[in-house]
């Protein structure tokens, strides 16, 4: 299993009916930074928070990051 393998959440104006996922399995996805706005879907969104969790998967941990974003800029 890759070291730089993670999962990152992504939560819509906090509704987690919308979360959308992205398994990065080589670690090449770059994280966002806390008030970074980024493009995504055609509209713009302000990270609000990152939390990280860890997950165990084949007795490794793999870390998951939830990024809450915000369409208030």
């Amino acid at each position: 299993m890759n070291p730089k393998i993670k999962k990152v959440v992504y939560r819509y104006n906090g509704d987690p009916r919308q979360d959308e996922s992205v398994l990065d399995w080589e670690g090449s996805l770059p994280m966002p930074l806390v008030g970074q706005i980024l493009k995504m879907h055609g509209k713009e969104w302000k990270v609000a928070i990152i939390d990280e969790d860890l997950v165990m998967a084949r007795q490794k941990a793999i870390p998951i990051y939830r990024v809450f974003l915000t369409d208030k800029l």
